[in-house]
């Protein structure tokens, strides 16, 4: 008996540090009004190329409505492209376990002709490589979780999820569970580029 309570002990253990959570974004992060800006630059020269700021400008329980506006190198001024529907709940629970990833979907409008127009978002990617929703730290030879030290402190990446693989998310202070750093990789002849948080 003492030997198949040791036994249990032993692989709840194991259970528990397979289990280990990362941070993840919470509805209550998106306040109305908060902001984050993200500036794109070539790699090889750190020339800033644009900057893409996501403003929240409205908020019913865990659904966001996102603000994406962008403003290219010698503009002045910010302009708004697209906004993003988002219930946050719905993003988190697409991720029940490491080995299982939820179909989910938030509503997408873009700006023509003088008023806002829905479309059909292709995929998840213009919010979950901003933010994180999966708290998993995978360790499988199919999935992996990988850490740095980056110029905000620990910061995290999802491998080798192609559609928001390469986003380094913090792992700690002010913005945790936010996009801090990702490279975007190019076709052989053309600049590579990467886009870092302020």
């Amino acid at each position: 008996m003492f030997q198949l309570i040791c036994l249990v002990f032993t692989t709840l253990n194991i259970f528990a540090l397979n289990e280990a959570q990362l941070p993840v974004i919470q509805a209550g992060d998106f306040t109305v009004g908060r902001a984050w800006t993200w500036d794109y630059s070539q790699t090889d020269t750190g020339e800033r190329t644009s900057s893409e700021t996501y403003t929240v400008i409205e908020r019913t329980g865990s659904k966001v409505l996102i603000e994406m506006s962008s403003m290219l190198a010698g503009e002045t001024q910010y302009r708004a492209h697209h906004r993003l529907l988002v219930d946050v709940d719905r993003c988190l629970a697409a991720y029940p376990s490491a080995s299982v990833r939820r179909p989910w979907s938030f509503r997408m409008y873009y700006f023509s002709e003088g008023r806002w127009q829905e479309m059909v978002p292709p995929t998840t990617l213009a919010f979950e490589e901003k933010f994180n929703c999966n708290p998993w730290i995978m360790d499988s030879s199919m999935n992996l979780t990988v850490f740095r030290d980056g110029p905000r402190g620990r910061e995290f990446m999802h491998m080798p999820n192609r559609r928001i693989e390469a986003s380094w998310f913090s792992e700690a202070g002010s913005d945790p569970a936010v996009l801090s750093e990702k490279p975007f990789t190019r076709r052989p002849g053309f600049p590579s580029y990467v886009s870092r948080r302020r």
